[in-house]
This record gives structure tokens, sequence and C-alpha cells, in this order.
């Protein structure tokens, strides 16, 4: 009953193959996926096997990381803290000159004692220093627990920290604004020519671990050099190492000779 000439298609086969692909047929009402098609899949175990890889590989791999992510930083702060206080010491130089013609006689003066000794040293670090610096605590003469520090150790665990913990030892504490500490005493050789400044210089202040050769380094203003050094400027990298390794008293040299990196060989383990 169609029009002349048509031949209905319906139902019949005209030759072409029916398409098909993965479970996809051809239907009268168009194109459907099968819902009884297999679907690719990956099982419980498979998953819990593919999880436990990525956490062993994270586990090797994460604490190394973090490791040089903290070396980095130490020595980017150590460089930093460097960098201010040199600047600090041009500027008191193009007011009052070298440090050889500082008052440093002043220090301990005609009248002894600890306390005369350390308004002496105030006195020094506020003319020299204060000035030179900005967007600093000054918690001026203290020691460390009037200041609120913590106690401080060598790498080996001792508390033999060149002085630095001694009760009665007060230094001139100031704290820059990013959380870096210096601790400011002048040694005891003033008056024989070796006068030095003594600077120990804590790169992240109150945090932790507080460790000489790990965040903490020993620096001086020489006062016959007129130069900002760390304890063993000049010295050859092994004996650097050494003396690093068993004093802690130049690990802050060791850096700066590697051209601020702590390297894979510093012999004190950061992590």
């Amino acid at each position: 009953g169609g029009a002349r000439g048509f031949i209905p298609l319906k139902g019949r086969n005209i030759g072409v193959e029916t398409p098909t692909y993965r479970g996809i047929t051809s239907e009268e009402v168009g194109w459907a996926f099968s819902p009884t098609a297999p679907k690719i899949a990956f099982t419980l175990a498979e998953v819990l096997i593919t999880l436990g890889i990525i956490g062993v590989v994270a586990a090797m791999t994460l604490p190394g990381l973090i490791a040089n992510y903290k070396k980095h930083e130490i020595a980017v702060r150590l460089k930093a803290s460097y960098s201010i206080l040199s600047q600090m010491l041009t500027r008191a130089q193009a007011d009052y000159g070298d440090p050889v013609h500082w008052d440093f006689n002043s220090v301990y003066g005609s009248q002894g004692g600890m306390e005369n000794s350390l308004k002496r040293i105030e006195s020094l670090v506020q003319k020299y220093f204060i000035p030179y610096l900005t967007n600093i605590q000054d918690h001026r003469i203290a020691t460390l627990a009037e200041a609120g520090y913590p106690v401080y150790h060598l790498a080996d665990g001792s508390v033999d920290a060149h002085n630095l913990n001694d009760l009665n030892k007060r230094h001139y504490v100031i704290e820059f604004s990013n959380g870096t500490t210096v601790f400011v005493y002048v040694d005891s050789a003033v008056g024989f020519g070796t006068t030095n400044i003594i600077l120990y210089i804590d790169v992240n202040g109150k945090k932790n671990p507080n460790v000489f050769g790990k965040d903490t380094f020993f620096a001086k203003i020489n006062s016959k050099t007129g130069r900002l050094e760390f304890y063993g400027a000049g010295v050859g990298k092994d004996d650097l190492i050494e003396s690093c390794k068993t004093r802690n008293i130049v690990c802050g040299a060791l850096i700066m000779h590697d051209g601020w990196e702590i390297t894979r060989d510093y012999p004190i383990n950061i992590k």
C-alpha cells in the first residue's frame, strides 16, 4: 500500500553489515549501549596493591625531599643574616671608621665587675649596631631564659654550646623580623689586641632544633680586619668539614665556602 516505486526497508537485509562495537547494537530505536556488555575495572586487590606501592615510594622519597628543603632554607636564612649584619657593619664603619677604632676599651673600662662590663657592652651595641638595623626586637642584655630562648646544644647532644647556655652569662639579644636571633658578646681578649665581637646567629630563633651546625652558627666581627666572618673563614674545606663535625664551631664558614649551600658532604645530619 505504499507509494509507487517505494519499497519499505524496515526489517529487510539490504546487504549492509550491522555495526557493532563493544556491545553497541543497532536497534530500531537507534544506537544504545548493551547493559550486559563486559566492563573494564580494577579489583579491590589491585587498588590496594597500587596504593601500597605509592606508599612505599613516598616513604622512600619524602624524607629526602624534606631534608633537602630544610637544608636549602637554613642556607638561605644564614646568607640573609650575613647580608643584614654586613650592611650594618658597612654603615657603622662609614660613621665611625673600622672597628679597630671603635671604643672597645670602654667595654671593660677602669671599673671591674661583670655588671659594669655588661653595661658597657650594651652601650657598644647600641652605638654601633642598633642604629643601623631596622625592623628588630631589641631584647637588650639578657640571659637565654630572660629572653625566652631554650637551651642550646651541640650536634652530639651535649649542652656545652660554646658558653651560650651559661646561666650567669648575659648577651645582647637582637631578634630580626624574620625570626632570626643574634646573641652579641665581646670576648675576654679585650686589651690584648685580639678583640672580637662574638655573634651567635640562630637562623630560626626560638624554633627547634637550636643546635650548633643545624640552625645556629658562630661568627665574629674582627676588630683588626674590620670584617664580619664566620669562625674558620679562610681554612681549607677538608679542615672545615672535620672541625664542623667535631666542634660545630666553623659550620657557617663551611656553608659559605660551598656557595651558601649545605652540600652532600656536610658532616651534620639535618632532617
